[in-house]
């Protein structure tokens, strides 16, 4: 895998719902098992990376997803 295959499974990663402490641990439980898997697919494959990619939590984010249920509260 590419390091373009890796930005894209971490955004993946980073987009689940963190808002709570039990969503936050969930998402970094699913950013660790991925990178232990990832790390054998690329030598070059950067971990510490990889993981802060995957559980950051910006405000794009957060106003993001309160937009969305915001809007479908609104329906």
């Amino acid at each position: 895998m590419t390091k373009k295959h890796f930005e894209f499974i971490a955004a993946t990663i980073a987009a689940m719902p963190a808002f709570s402490p039990t969503l936050r641990d969930q998402r970094r439980s699913c950013a660790l098992a991925f990178a232990k898997a990832l790390q054998t697919t690329n030598p070059n494959f950067n971990r510490e990376r990889f993981l802060d990619a995957a559980t950051k939590l910006s405000d794009e984010m957060i106003t993001a997803h309160f937009n969305e249920a915001k809007a479908e509260i609104n329906k």
